[in-house]
């Protein structure tokens, strides 16, 4: 009996361990689905190593990529301009970081739907025209409208059409860093966008700011430098210096600022901030060191390093604040 009652308790453990087994199944199953259709060693949502499933499509409808044909545009210079943006061969392009999304798996119906359409925010004739202006120089191109914070251009250059892949050699450097897409993953010097940062620091460090008046003549010798402008802008005060980005008066305030002070209102500014776009993330900017050449770390042309992404939004403000019908009181 004793015997018995033992086997009994033994199968009910049984039961409920399977029971707790098909039941932890089911939530992985509805939670990671996707990430598990989404595997590359999926033969339904791969063929030939390529993504078969979904669509990639611009703001307008325009096709980008085919997962069921893997066509692309049929535009050659849009191909080029919108590589870095859909091709899985970059790590933070739709197809590679999106890919649960194009594979558009559903707990019922697993893939058979064939896959979900990923409309982009940006546009596809905007970002071959900005292809065509960088005219085969290195480097990249980003537009975002900072009302919405909608991405509308992201071109990265060097590039190459995806319907017809180069064979790219070691030491080849017209492909410098192809697979690369600078726009997310590189740091730049962020130019005279960095003023906005100066500006704030001066207003809030230095006696009198608003009423100071500076006199650019084109050139100013500091701290055994030459600081240059376009052009001589003459006599200003801050606002007319901000609006015609003066780099000698930028530079005479930042020697009075500081390159702590500079380098702290750039961390506040989040130019040091790593953030991610759309939930790709962005490179990280190396810190701004204290060493570098203050005058120029004011109109951002010092040996600093910011992201595309936090450039952009520093412009975004600019332009922001230009919105303004009167900046003077």
């Amino acid at each position: 009996m004793k015997q018995v009652k033992l086997r009994s308790m033994l199968v009910l453990a049984l039961i409920a361990v399977l029971g707790a087994g098909v039941v932890l199944f089911c939530v992985r199953y509805v939670v990671r689905g996707g990430q598990w259709a989404a595997f590359s060693a999926n033969d339904h949502a791969y063929r030939d190593g390529r993504l078969a499933l979904g669509q990639v499509l611009d703001r307008n409808g325009v096709l980008l990529y085919d997962g069921a044909s893997g066509s692309w545009a049929e535009d050659g210079t849009i191909r080029r301009a919108t590589l870095h943006v859909v091709d899985d061969n970059i790590s933070t392009s739709v197809k590679a970081a999106m890919r649960r999304r194009l594979v558009g798996f559903d707990p019922l119906t697993g893939t058979s739907a064939g896959g979900h359409k990923v409309y982009l925010t940006i546009d596809a004739e905007l970002n071959a025209a900005a292809l065509e202006a960088l005219n085969g120089r290195k480097g990249a191109v980003a537009v975002y409208n900072y009302r919405t914070g909608d991405v509308l251009c992201m071109v990265s250059s060097p590039t190459f059409d995806p319907a017809d892949p180069p064979e790219i050699r070691d030491g080849d450097s017209r492909y410098d860093g192809v697979y690369l897409n600078r726009v997310l993953s590189s740091t730049f010097a962020p130019g005279s966008v960095f003023k906005l940062v100066t500006t704030a620091a001066a207003l809030e460090n230095l006696d009198g700011a608003l009423d100071r008046h500076f006199t650019c003549t084109g050139r100013l010798e500091l701290d055994g430098g030459v600081i240059t402008c376009p052009y001589a802008h003459g006599d200003m005060d801050l606002y007319d210096a901000l609006a015609r980005s003066c780099n000698c008066a930028y530079a005479q305030m930042a020697v009075e600022l500081g390159g702590e002070t500079l380098a702290r209102y750039a961390e506040k500014a989040g130019l040091t901030e790593s953030f991610t776009v759309s939930g790709i993330s962005a490179a990280a900017c190396r810190a701004m060191a204290l060493q570098y050449s203050t005058p120029r770390m004011s109109f951002g042309c010092a040996s600093t390093a910011a992201r595309s992404p936090s450039s952009s939004r520093a412009a975004a403000s600019r332009a922001a604040a230009k919105e303004t019908p009167s900046c003077k009181p």
